[in-house]
């Protein structure tokens, strides 16, 4: 493995602009393959997501995928595009059903693309053959790349699908786990069991050796970004959580590998696009004599932002809360509200910002839309803070539902920190719109932050 090589790890990508701008982060920062734990584009369109990366990135990058829940439909021209993208890179190997059951080594490191909890048949008992393998056991670095997770490995919304035998697998084998589905990031401790959620250290350099290990979720390439559940996010064993909550905007996680020549130290970062580093640690692997300090080769956090804001909202009481900022008005005709809160997309100025939202620019949704109307922008400047509100309505195709949507953007005056956009999409479908309209617009208009 050549010194400092760098690695990025995704999930859950989309074709949006904001998907776009994470290949580009990831070219500026010099990494030298693509890890991408599952969900492509969301279109079941393989000809656009590789022409997109291939536009950024080159059509011989190395990129590397394993199959989503949203890639099974046109999965054979996903395993299409992955395939002839792989005979394009010197010195790739990979072996079995390419994506699904396979492992691949590239520059010395081991990789098992899996769809476990995906598509399941026979998947763990692979995992445990694969890590078995001469490839497996030669390697230094080894990483498990599948989409899905168990609902006590992410801190969102999302169940129990993987089961914990291939969690539990990859450590014994001392390899790291990377997945996605849940779009936000969240990295464990070292763990020496994932099952009973035992962990092995706190420490901020992780030593993998001796059947301990940690696993991280990496779901912001560029669909969307989610809340937390506060009751997940909360448990001991994660040493890293950027969701919503914590202002996160779309980014990846990126491990630098044989770090000056030291072919079992490494080091990872988590960066999203406003230049947050939102995690940091080392890596060391196999038998080692010290476990140098962290502050010696490991990148900084950056400080978590200074102003915090909160909201109110008034909902009728036969309304359903289905997770954090997530609500549904009783059915028939049901109304979908959710409540998104992140930092300010891209470091945009907020003139220009609002600008694009008027020219249907939109940076930073996540997939394409035609705007319909712009109802009002309105901007409030006092001593303290600069706020602006955006209201207009979008419709995601001609035969979809129409979203009615706020954002509100503020800036502190007088304290430092980032801005901070807070939106507030209601869902409605066809036959729904005149009748459950008012009640949509009573409960839009009583947003307060």
């Amino acid at each position: 493995m050549p010194p400092n090589f760098k690695v990025a790890l995704i999930g859950d990508q989309g074709l949006g602009r904001g998907s776009r701008a994470v290949l580009r982060m990831i070219k500026e920062e010099g990494a030298d393959m693509v890890l991408h734990s599952g969900d492509f584009d969301y279109y079941d369109d393989p000809d656009r997501w590789d022409e997109m990366i291939s536009e950024i990135l080159g059509d011989d990058f190395p990129y590397f995928a394993s199959i989503g829940n949203h890639d099974v439909i046109a999965w054979d021209g996903y395993q299409k595009k992955l395939q002839d993208r792989l005979a394009r890179i010197s010195g790739a190997v990979c072996t079995g059903d390419l994506g699904v059951n396979s492992f691949c080594t590239y520059r010395g490191l081991f990789f098992l693309l899996s769809g476990v909890g995906t598509i399941d048949s026979g998947r763990a008992s692979y995992i445990k053959e694969a890590l078995a393998s001469e490839e497996a056991r030669e390697a230094t670095w080894r990483i498990c790349s599948w989409h899905k997770n168990q609902r006590l490995m992410q801190v969102g919304g999302k169940g129990n699908s993987v089961g914990w035998e291939p969690y539990d697998e990859c450590r014994k084998a001392g390899a790291i786990i990377a997945t996605g589905h849940e779009h936000s990031y969240s990295r464990t401790h070292l763990m020496d069991s994932f099952e009973n959620q035992s962990i092995a250290s706190k420490s901020n350099v992780l030593h993998i050796d001796g059947g301990r290990s940690f696993a991280f979720v990496s779901g912001l390439a560029g669909f969307d970004v989610r809340g937390q559940d506060d009751s997940l996010a909360s448990k001991p064993w994660w040493a890293a959580v950027h969701t919503s909550a914590q202002g996160a905007d779309f980014g990846a996680l990126f491990c630098v590998l044989n770090h000056d020549g030291v072919e079992n130290r490494g080091y990872c970062y988590f960066k999203d696009l406003n230049g947050v580093i939102a995690d940091a640690f080392g890596v060391i692997v196999g038998p080692a004599d010290e476990i140098p300090e962290a502050s010696s080769f490991v990148p900084p956090r950056s400080p978590n932002r200074e102003v915090e804001y909160d909201y109110t909202i008034e909902l009728p009481d036969d309304w359903e809360q289905r997770s954090e900022g997530s609500y549904n008005s009783p059915s028939p005709r049901r109304v979908h509200l959710e409540i998104t809160s992140r930092r300010f997309p891209f470091g945009r100025d907020i003139d220009q910002y609002v600008q694009q939202v008027k020219d249907n620019l939109r940076d930073d949704w996540w997939f394409p839309v035609s705007l319909l109307e712009i109802t009002s922008v309105d901007k409030e400047i006092t001593d303290e803070q600069t706020t602006i509100h955006i209201r207009y309505r979008v419709q995601e195709s001609s035969d979809y539902c129409v979203l009615d949507v706020i954002d509100i953007v503020l800036v502190s005056r007088i304290v430092p920190g980032d801005p901070q956009v807070f939106r507030i999409r209601a869902w409605l479908c066809e036959g729904n719109l005149a009748l459950r309209g008012q009640l949509r617009d009573d409960v839009l208009n009583s947003f307060k932050v």
